[in-house]
């Protein structure tokens, strides 16, 4: 019985099973398990989290005061009542961004945009390009979608961030073999470099020319977004329909528990194909709120950017100082660290054991190369990884 029933599983999810990108996250992973074996191997009480890319100072303080301010009543119909509406946080988040607000679609995170977007694009056998390494989530829903990914590589010599040499080589490849989709990061996760705004420019340019859609992920945006020179690509939506941008609360906003992002687009047939993939009401009533909330907290992101920027220049010089570390810089609050002789399973090991926890970079682009991905998080806790 065991064999028909694996037969009843359709053919992409069967490519799918057989599609595993290592990552520097494993979502399979037990956490509470994790920390119960470092404490039993180790004799370490706590694992202090350096793996995920969030902000270490919690959420925007109008959202913290959002929550508390919540009546029993008003929670309650918070948690058991599906939202009414999205159309608030839409509308702020147009305002933001001075787009339309039927541009924009919510959904839980960068991630299930990611997901959709395969679903939505992707026919077997396709080609997408993706400059690595970036955000392993991409390359993986790729191959589970039978997409066939084609690897641009970052130079180590640029300090894998982008040049005007990557723009060339990203615009020969969309110009000479037809490419369904081209996937930028910018900031890229996991090395932390934007790519520079008079670049996008031109890619997505000629990507329109060559009938090529392009996705960018700017899920650590609100880190740069003070940079015109990384302007952020919404500013081309007017211009150009084979553009669809993803952003993220869960990174600067400080909100990844409550799962929410967005899509900004501005073709109606995206939109509205992007719309038939999508689940009924995808995101909660909570999360709505909380979001529109810290949406206007943007004093907040501001001294985010502060302190990230502080704490990175604080945390970087030390780490060199220790003699045979190397970083890489960043313009975000994660970056690329590694140390001679070490791979990045026996550096995550050898930091574990004193009750840290960072991400193995083992990804495509850097594998074999011993890099981890490195959180910056407040100065207490930055002194324990010292």
């Amino acid at each position: 019985m065991r064999v028909r029933i694996s037969h009843l599983v359709n053919s992409l999810t069967r490519q799918a099973l057989f599609e595993s990108v290592p990552g520097y996250v494993a979502k399979e992973v037990d956490f509470a398990a994790l920390e119960a074996e470092a404490r039993r191997e180790h004799g370490v009480e706590r694992l202090h989290r350096f793996d995920l890319g969030e902000n270490p100072d919690g959420c925007t303080p109008r959202a913290r005061a959002f929550l508390e301010s919540l009546s029993p009543a008003d929670f309650q119909h918070c948690v058991s009542s599906y939202p009414e509406t999205d159309a608030p946080l839409r509308e702020r988040l147009a305002e933001l961004h001075g787009v339309p607000p039927r541009w924009i679609a919510l959904g839980t995170g960068v991630v299930s945009f990611i997901s959709i977007l395969c679903h939505t694009f992707y026919e077997w056998g396709d080609r997408v390009v993706m400059p690595t390494p970036t955000f392993f989530v991409i390359e993986e829903y790729a191959l589970r979608s039978g997409a066939l990914p084609i690897y641009l590589p970052f130079a180590y010599e640029d300090g894998f961030g982008w040049t005007p040499r990557m723009t060339e080589q990203v615009i020969r490849q969309i110009q000479c073999v037809p490419v369904k989709m081209l996937w930028l990061c910018s900031p890229n996760n996991p090395t932390g470099h934007a790519i520079p705004a008079e670049e996008i420019d031109r890619i997505v340019q000629a990507a329109e020319e060559s009938f090529t859609m392009v996705v960018v992920d700017e899920a650590y945006a609100e880190f740069v977004d003070d940079r015109p020179e990384f302007a952020s690509a919404v500013r081309l939506l007017p211009r150009h329909e084979n553009l669809v941008v993803l952003r993220s609360f869960s990174k600067a906003y400080g909100l990844a528990g409550m799962r929410i992002g967005c899509a900004i687009m501005s073709s109606k047939v995206v939109h509205d194909a992007v719309a038939r993939q999508m689940e009924y009401f995808p995101v909660t009533r909570l999360s709505i709120e909380m979001a529109r909330v810290a949406a206007d907290d943007q004093e907040y992101l501001a001294l985010t950017r502060h302190r990230t920027r502080e704490r990175m220049a604080t945390l970087q010089p030390a780490i060199r100082a220790l003699g045979s570390f190397e970083c890489i810089p960043t313009e975000t609050n994660v970056f690329l660290c590694r140390r001679d002789g070490w791979s990045s399973a026996d550096f995550r090991g050898r930091l574990m054991a004193r009750g840290i926890l960072v991400a193995t970079a083992d990804i495509e682009g850097l594998r074999g190369q011993g890099w981890v991905r490195i959180t910056c998080r407040d100065p207490s806790e930055n002194a324990l990884l010292l």
